[in-house]
């Protein structure tokens, strides 16, 4: 796999816009920002084992995240073969495989026992195991069985474990139901998401459903893979390493968008929530952000990614201001107009200025990319 710079600058998380990078691991890709280098930071310094988890920050430990996605994408194909991603089904059961997956071996197996104390989710290894004293239906984070309920709230959202949890009170109740409420919300979140992601990436009109898979096999491979990653030998991971990078060095996008998918989105509307908009020219995006005179989420993504092309520190304190307004009322069901006009002059600023500077050999790779958060 490789790091890939984005034409996009971070620091609009302040102003509550979201991650903007774009996430593609289909592409076997981890994204960075403007300005820093194709590669993991400090590369040198956790190579030589200088620096230890609790060492790395927030925005380096979202990098192993993403990293995560990539390697059970790279799991999946090397077990089953590259053909299957075309499968709707076999793409919603590992896309949200992968999802379990990143958080199970960061936050479970990981960071539950740093400083971080989780990333997606707020996990102390120790206070667990306290509460695990107690409750002794409770599962260890690090388990085979916490690994097949979690894969199965992620696939079916019907884990026993968290819609009949243990019984507890005081401040296990306290734990378990920030826990709980925490996993079910995002499981939920990213069972519909999946569905909007395989649309976008086949060209059909969105769903509005949400993923119910039921696959009680699947886990098994999960546990293996969190083993090669944890607790084997070096020799044992060395091994899948290797073989990784020998079948998937050049390998392609499994998933790269049909041309009859990009010729039909050339005379429509784009999503900008599953396309990056590094991969269309300037007059295409001129003539989208001059349509998109109401807000819609189609163009509000698009607004921030032309926005992330220059820093907020080039806003004058009034449009930092609109652009926080946005990004707060797209939340409810009343985005404020106002600043959606607001944002709309700045982005036509930054197209006049030249924000669409991506070479037009590299824009086909780079079109999908997933951006809600």
């Amino acid at each position: 796999m490789r790091f890939e710079v984005v034409p996009r600058h971070r620091g609009w998380s302040a102003l509550g816009l979201p991650d903007l990078r774009g996430f593609a691991p289909q592409r076997r890709v981890v994204r960075r920002y403007l300005g820093e280098p194709p590669e993991f930071p400090r590369r040198a310094d956790v190579a030589a084992g200088r620096l230890g988890f609790d060492d790395l920050t927030l925005d380096e430990v979202w990098l192993l995240h993403d990293l995560a996605h990539v390697l059970w994408y790279d799991v999946a194909t090397l077990t089953f073969g590259a053909p299957r991603w075309r499968e709707r089904d076999f793409f919603l059961t590992q896309h949200l495989v992968s999802e379990a997956f990143a958080v199970l071996l960061l936050d479970y197996h990981v960071l539950s026992q740093s400083r971080h104390h989780g990333l997606a989710v707020d996990l102390d290894f120790a206070g667990w195991e306290r509460a695990r004293e107690r409750l002794s239906k409770l599962p260890p984070l690090d388990s085979f069985a916490m690994c097949r309920e979690l894969v199965r709230h992620y696939l079916a959202g019907d884990s026993r474990l968290f819609t009949t949890p243990p019984r507890a009170s005081g401040a296990d109740a306290e734990l378990l139901a920030r826990w709980r409420d925490h996993e079910a919300s995002y499981s939920e979140k990213q069972r519909w998401y999946v569905f909007l992601w395989w649309d976008a990436l086949t060209g059909r009109p969105l769903s509005n459903v949400r993923a119910e898979i039921d696959d009680p096999t699947i886990a098994e491979l999960v546990w293996l893979t969190l083993q090669q990653f944890t607790a084997d030998p070096e020799p044992a991971f060395e091994a899948h390493v290797e073989r990784a990078a020998r079948r998937l060095r050049d390998a392609s996008d499994p998933l790269a968008l049909d041309a009859a998918v990009v010729a039909a989105e050339a005379s429509g509307r784009p999503d900008f929530r599953f396309r990056d908009a590094a991969a269309f020219d300037a007059t295409t995006l001129a003539a989208i952000v001059e349509r998109a005179r109401e807000p819609a989420a189609e163009e509000l993504f698009l607004f921030w990614q032309l926005l992330a092309t220059t820093t907020p520190e080039r806003l004058s304190a009034a449009e930092r201001a609109a652009v926080a307004a946005l990004a707060a009322s797209v939340q409810t069901a009343t985005p404020d107009r106002a600043a959606w006009a607001t944002v709309r002059e700045l982005c036509r600023r930054r197209l006049a200025e030249g924000a669409a500077p991506t070479d037009p050999a590299s824009r086909a790779a780079w079109r999908a990319a997933f951006f809600l958060p």
